[in-house]
């Protein structure tokens, strides 16, 4: 009697995309939103621009020109830093 050969596991896993160190970044460290960048600093989004125009703050924008930002950027802004 032969026995059946085992299936390839369905669906799978992806291959990782990023290293340990990137995960470990964007989860420590994560990109916000303008709204939810804006909800953190209990400010307006234009507001939140401004400080953006004016050097206060960086972002990165996306492909679209959305602005991102980094929760240690926004925390180094409230705690007065550079």
């Amino acid at each position: 009697m032969e026995l059946p050969h085992p299936r390839p596991p369905r669906g799978g896993r992806r291959p990782f995309s990023e290293s340990r160190e990137e995960l470990i970044r964007r989860l420590l460290d994560p990109e916000l939103t303008l709204h939810e960048a804006s909800l953190i600093l209990n400010v307006s989004k234009a507001t939140l621009r401004r400080y953006t125009d004016q050097g206060k703050l960086r972002c990165t924008r996306t492909p679209g020109g959305h602005r991102r930002f980094r929760l240690s950027d926004l925390l180094e802004l409230v705690e007065g830093g550079p």
